[in-house]
């Protein structure tokens, strides 16, 4: 759906500004707020313009092929990866808890879309899920046959605590296990994709920019549908400048 940019008044309209801001309306775009300052926001936009990559990042959602894969040609892209990204320019000020001024963390941030195919998508949820799921399928095993009489009872008459600490070293081991089967899996695979999203040229690049990853290591969430709203979504088709120019 094309963008619904008719607010010629505000000072951003018609500029790459608002290309990308790519908010898909007037209506809808913060600027138009009671307490925007369009003027901050321009300079904001500056800073990050000089922190993008050359080529930009719309390619690393744009392409069919999945960014992750190591084969040439890569997988068809099924959906997206989501990633948080953050840089320390421009410069913020915050207050502590003991209201003193101090330079904030983060002076930037950009939401970042990566092409994923199925086959990927699938590595990286195992990878992430094994170390749950396996600990916690053992815990619920075990409690089915700690509940069944002809199991328990030998033995509490052994020790009160036996079943609790047969219950407790399963899991243990079960973690322990998990753990290993985890880093097997990680080698396997890392011959066949990237499991680290700054292996991808672009992502590099913007590391050595300095920018950094938020949340927690910087965890993956995959979704079929891409954003469409806000800094670094913008494709060129939605580009209203080059729209109304050419």
């Amino acid at each position: 759906m094309a963008r619904q940019i008719d607010d010629q008044t505000c000072r951003l309209y018609a500029t790459d500004y608002c290309d990308m801001l790519n908010m898909p309306s007037c209506n809808e775009c913060f600027v138009n707020g009671p307490n925007a300052e369009p003027g901050r926001v321009m300079e904001d936009l500056d800073v990050l313009r000089d922190l993008m990559p050359q080529e930009g990042i719309a390619h690393l959602f744009m392409d069919n092929g999945c960014k992750f894969c190591k084969a040439d040609p890569p997988n068809v892209r099924d959906g997206y990866a989501l990633l948080d990204m953050g840089h320390k320019e421009p410069a913020r000020m915050k207050r502590s808890a003991l209201f003193i001024k101090t330079k904030a963390r983060i002076g930037s941030m950009l939401p970042v879309q990566i092409s994923t195919c199925a086959d990927c998508r699938k590595r990286f949820q195992r990878l992430e899920y094994l170390p749950i799921l396996m600990p916690l399928g053992v815990a619920v095993l075990m409690m089915i046959l700690l509940s069944i009489p002809a199991i328990v009872d030998p033995l509490t008459r052994i020790h009160m605590i036996m079943s609790f600490a047969i219950f407790a070293g399963a899991v243990i081991v079960s973690v322990l296990l998990g753990k290993i089967i985890q880093k097997n899996m990680r080698k396997k695979y890392a011959r066949v994709m990237r499991l680290d999203p700054f292996e991808i040229p672009t992502l590099h690049n913007m590391r050595q920019n300095g920018w950094f990853l938020l949340g927690a290591n910087g965890k993956l969430i995959f979704t079929k549908k891409r954003m469409r709203m806000g800094v670094g979504t913008g494709a060129p088709e939605d580009a209203f400048v080059a729209q109304h120019t050419s």
